[in-house]
């Protein structure tokens, strides 16, 4: 019984950080987001279905939130499928899903269940590129 209190405690601090991590991030519900920004934006997909995957995605943001806080500013959740990017269509099949798009190009790309280790690494990766940026 200690152990399922401690791991609710745990998965609790975990939401409530994310929570603070994305006050100042924006939400959108509407039909479709067109992105037209030279900045770095990190865009999360989310449809509420895979939440612990989710958490996931949340807990390598804040991970990395500390080592990368301009890059890391400017993040979305967006609760639908597709996303205008440039005008080029964007649509994704598995969620969670997130984005990274700097100069209205996507420069990096992460679908559905993914270790947080794999999250990180990525982001890591290409935050920390000046050029070269890879997309998988």
């Amino acid at each position: 019984m200690k152990e399922v209190t401690c791991m609710a405690f745990k998965l609790s601090a975990v939401f409530m950080m994310a929570v603070v991590l994305l006050a100042n991030c924006g939400s959108t519900k509407q039909q479709g987001i067109t992105i037209q920004s030279i900045e770095k934006q990190v865009l999360l997909f989310s449809n509420d279905d895979n939440a612990r995957a989710e958490e996931l995605y949340y807990d390598a943001l804040l991970d990395l939130r500390t080592e990368f806080p301009e890059e890391l500013k400017n993040v979305q959740i967006i609760h639908q499928s597709t996303v205008l990017i440039n005008d080029d269509l964007i649509e994704l099949h598995s969620y969670p899903a997130l984005l990274l798009v700097e100069n209205n190009e996507i420069v990096a790309k992460i679908e559905g269940t993914v270790s947080k280790q794999d999250i990180t690494e990525q982001l890591k990766q290409t935050l920390s590129a000046d050029k070269g940026y890879t997309v998988q």
